[in-house]
């Protein structure tokens, strides 16, 4: 346990936090550092962590059923599922106010009458009658309450009033709550089915699950069930009322019977907390595989900025959870094959067998068609395929007397049944490649197979094993195994058989994702928002522009760095400037109506003389009265007319459910068309917005594109780091904020933002001005 709290600790001291613990909860409590000239940091969502000690809850030696009654199917299946699964009897206690006899068994009418301590009660009774359970559970010392029991917040105001009131009393005991409205959980490797419907035969094993919906973890229990995955808990969490999927999955990842992590979210509340625990497990080389639905983008709340265009909240969220090592998947198909794969790797500590720029899968099949429907499912997916060099492919040819051999995906012909030597020889090969970090088969399925097919199953297992490479096999499809091929699937070791080609390679590459992520890290510490999210937009009027020369201030104060610029309130003061900057320049109007100036021909480049600056006024100030008569005109900014390498995008928005969110992507007028962005949390680190610029589509730019010169990237990262700090410390001040373009420039020659907008909450504050 002390560990486990130094590890807290360091967690939250490395994201530059005061932190210490007090109380037996294990709660983290946080300061908020300074920022900038002694401001401090706006308040965040949150300023206590909690992680609960749940192994109480999962591993209880006295358990009470609440409500047991012969004629409700879900307490009947609770009680079945115990006795099935071996849990003692005796240590299970049956409730009910009116039978002395449920099950078959004696039964008492209140929890206080059983006699002996109860660690866990389920709870199947009415919910008028739960908050009067939880009441004599916090007075009998119960550890846990599993709430069976709907009739909450899901079916209305009367329904969530009486939710809040249960987990207030539930909270003030010390009394730890799943659900309401749940199945349950079941610790399949502790023996401890506490779950309201008939389970199917699960083994036990090294994947735990984490499920909103109990509909959903009951069909993927079924799934793992039908081909042999083996499960340690699932748990779904109902209403989440008091226990969520944050608390539930940091609990899995210091679960040492857990290896993988399946979770599926409806909705998701702590999406920054998530990310925090989702980054734990992930540097423990415990992956989460996440199928992230009810994600539909939202209506745009504000058009006045690009930002706010592209910043919805499901593809944000979906970033910030990948930043974080998570492996998202997009149906259930997808996360039983991706699971399955992990749990196989995992079993054997390879889960990271796919680090390293050069690893990947070596490929056997046993027709040139299969060979190219394979390539195209790697293709398509990102599956790496393991480079085979020319003598490789030679010495590969001889040993299968296949001199049509191409590479990888190897077809290998008939040789299974022809010539089974040169087989084994040929797969061994594709073994042994130093970058062949897993070796997948696709061999037939035929029902039922022959003694020679059998061989060369046996035989792929047999050389994985002893070249120490994973083995996978494939199907073409999601379909039914031959039951001899099932037992081989089931039995043999260190074998796993994914379903269909597509959900297969998309499985490995979901694998290569994490490793790729792993590598990333270089020992940095865990990410500094584990412990804070920013605060909800405000419930306020429209928000309005900064106007330019405050913003002009801030961006100074924070060191984003401009372009030589003077501010103008005339034609003739803009030509003046221009003198003084030296051409050519750029010439912008300045007005809090017209955010986007180029709509109304608000920007003139290239302007080479006075004279060309006076006659660009002029034609600025017509435009705005004849295209936009509402407009004020404050002005306008001068600028030293500035080239670079590339154009980005640096933006900030706030995001319901997450808080400020950076956006980095293409800039210019490419933003909206390219749409070629990625999400980060305010504010954010220097290796955070580099990994982030690294996986642009615009990437290839800032490296130098076809002999170009390489881009100024640090500078490019100092300024989009200020640029989070901005926004970060005006949190409660900005609705949104957007750099567009930032020019960056050939490497050690700078980035400066051209342009800014700063659009304030609706506040009655117009940002900082000091």
């Amino acid at each position: 346990m002390a560990g486990r709290k130094s590890q807290r600790t360091q967690l939250v001291r490395r994201a530059d936090l005061d932190a210490e613990h007090r109380g037996r909860r294990r709660r983290v409590h946080v300061r908020a550092p300074a920022g900038r000239h002694g401001r401090v940091a706006p308040p965040r969502r949150f300023d206590v962590v909690t992680y609960r000690d749940l192994s109480g809850l999962f591993a209880p030696r006295e358990i009470a059923i609440i409500g047991a009654s012969d004629r409700a199917p879900y307490t009947r299946s609770v009680f079945a599922n115990l006795r099935d699964f071996g849990f003692p009897l005796e240590r299970v206690h049956l409730v009910n106010r009116k039978q002395t006899t449920v099950f078959g068994r004696a039964a008492v009418p209140s929890l206080a009458d059983i006699g002996s301590p109860v660690d866990v009660a389920y709870v199947g009774s009415g919910a008028g009658s739960v908050l009067d359970v939880v009441d004599q559970c916090g007075k009998l010392g119960v550890k846990g309450c599993v709430v069976l029991t709907d009739g909450f917040s899901e079916s209305g105001a009367e329904g969530g009033a009486l939710q809040r009131r249960v987990i207030d009393l539930a909270r003030s005991n010390g009394t730890l709550l799943c659900g309401p409205n749940t199945l349950g959980f079941a610790s399949i490797g502790r023996g401890v089915p506490l779950w309201g419907r008939p389970l199917p035969e699960v083994v036990a094993g090294n994947v735990s699950g984490v499920f909103q919906s109990g509909g959903v973890g009951g069909g993927f229990l079924e799934l793992a069930s039908g081909r042999g995955l083996g499960m340690n808990t699932i748990v779904a969490t109902g209403n989440q009322a008091d226990l969520d999927s944050v608390e539930y999955i940091n609990h899995l990842v210091d679960d040492p019977g857990t290896d993988v992590i399946a979770a599926h979210v409806e909705s998701l509340e702590r999406v920054v907390e998530m990310a925090a625990v989702v980054r734990r497990a992930s540097l423990a080389s415990k992956p989460v595989v996440l199928l992230l639905v009810g994600t539909s983008e939202v209506g745009r709340r504000n058009a006045a900025a690009h930002t706010g265009v592209l910043s919805a909240p499901g593809p944000v969220m979906r970033m910030l959870l990948e930043d974080a090592g998570a492996i998202v998947v997009d149906d259930i198909d997808e996360l039983c094959e991706t699971v399955a794969l992990l749990g196989h790797v995992a079993s054997s500590r390879a889960v990271d067998c796919l680090r390293g720029a050069d690893s990947g899968v070596g490929l056997v099949t046993v027709s040139g068609g299969e060979c190219t429907l394979l390539a195209d499912a790697a293709g398509r997916s990102g599956t790496p395929l393991t480079a085979i060099t020319v003598d490789e492919r030679t010495a590969v040819r001889e040993a299968l007397g296949r001199p049509s051999v191409v590479g990888n995906p190897m077809d290998v012909g008939n040789s299974p049944r022809k010539n089974p030597e040169g087989f084994e020889r040929g797969v061994r090969m594709m073994a042994k490649l130093p970058n062949t970090a897993l070796l997948a088969s696709r061999l037939p399925m035929s029902d039922p197979p022959e003694p020679w097919l059998m061989d060369a199953y046996r035989a792929v297992a047999r050389i994985a094993r002893e070249e120490g490479k994973p083995a996978v096999f494939l199907s073409r499809t999601i379909t039914a195994v031959p039951p001899q091929l099932d037992e081989f699937f089931r039995t043999e070791p260190g074998v796993v058989l994914l379903r269909s080609y597509h959900f297969g390679m998309r499985a490995m590459a979901g694998l290569r994702r994490f490793g790729r992520w792993l590598d990333e890290q270089h020992g940095e510490s865990p990410w500094p928002a584990a412990v804070a999210a920013a605060a909800h937009p405000p419930a306020t009027p429209p928000p309005t522009v900064v106007p330019y020369q405050t913003v002009r201030r801030l961006l100074s104060d924070y060191g984003v760095a401009v372009p030589a610029e003077e501010y103008a309130r005339t034609g003739p003061e803009a030509a003046a400037a221009a003198e003084r900057l030296g051409f050519p320049v750029v010439v912008k109007i300045d007005s809090v109506d017209l955010p986007h100036k180029t709509e109304v021909g608000g920007v003139a480049v290239g302007l080479e003389c006075a004279a060309d600056v006076l006659a660009a006024c002029e034609r600025q100030q017509a435009d705005v009265a004849r295209l936009a008569p509402h407009a004020r005109l404050a002005g306008w900014v001068v600028q030293k007319m500035v080239g670079g390498v590339a154009e980005v995008l640096v933006g900030a928005t706030t995001v319901a459910k997450v808080g400020k969110v950076l956006t980095i992507g293409s800039g210019g007028v490419l933003t909206e068309l390219a749409e070629d962005v990625r999400f980060l949390l305010a504010p954010a680190s220097p290796a955070e917005v580099r990994r982030a610029l690294s996986k642009l589509g615009a990437a290839a730019l800032l490296r130098g594109y076809r002999g170009a010169e390489p881009a100024d990237v640090d500078s490019l990262v100092a300024l989009v780091v200020a640029f989070g700090r901005l926004v970060h410390e005006h949190s409660d001040e900005l609705d949104v904020a957007e750099l567009n373009p930032v020019i960056v420039g050939e490497a050690g020659s700078g980035a400066v933002a051209v342009d800014a907008l700063l659009i304030r909450a609706g506040s009655g504050r117009e940002g900082r001005d000091e």
